[in-house]
């Protein structure tokens, strides 16, 4: 068996771009992904920047409804893809499939009364985790465990 899926939570680097191909939307954005630890003493952070794509009616949503700044949480597959640059030089990309995203609070500028962020992102995550953990020891597969604990976030 192989599982493949990722939850990252973060913020949109940009506005989503979207593109017609066919009768499908596709949507891509970048979202950063902080992570805050304690080295010496000191509290250091690291970003990591994230690609993300999605298609279909969320797709659609995301190019709607998300603007750069805003906290989302993505849940989807990891993607690796491989080229060859004008060099001949073998490149690759890694990006999230997204198969949900949920959208949270959007940065001050664009939402009047909008909240501080802090504490939600770990709330999220560390409810996501748990909630995966203990239907996994259940042996429920990951996928269903993500799909089940996305669904639970979104209704609260």
């Amino acid at each position: 068996m192989s599982i493949n899926i990722i939850i990252m939570n973060g913020r949109l680097a940009a506005a989503p771009e979207s593109v017609k191909i066919g009768e499908r939307t596709k949507t891509k954005f970048r979202m950063a992904n902080k992570r805050r630890f304690k080295s010496q003493g000191e509290t250091r952070e690291i970003v990591t920047w994230v690609d993300v794509e999605c298609w279909g009616p969320l797709a659609e949503n995301v190019a709607e409804y998300c603007v750069k700044g805003q906290e989302v949480t993505v849940r989807g597959r990891l993607a690796i893809e491989s080229w060859e640059d004008k060099e001949g030089n073998k490149r690759w990309s890694t990006k999230i499939s997204g198969d949900d995203v949920i959208f949270g609070n959007k940065p001050r500028e664009a939402t009047e009364g909008a909240t501080s962020s802090q504490g939600f992102s770990e709330a999220i995550l560390k409810q996501a985790m748990e909630s995966v953990g203990v239907l996994m020891s259940k042996g429920v597969t990951s996928e269903i465990a993500a799909a089940v604990t996305l669904e639970k976030i979104n209704k609260s």
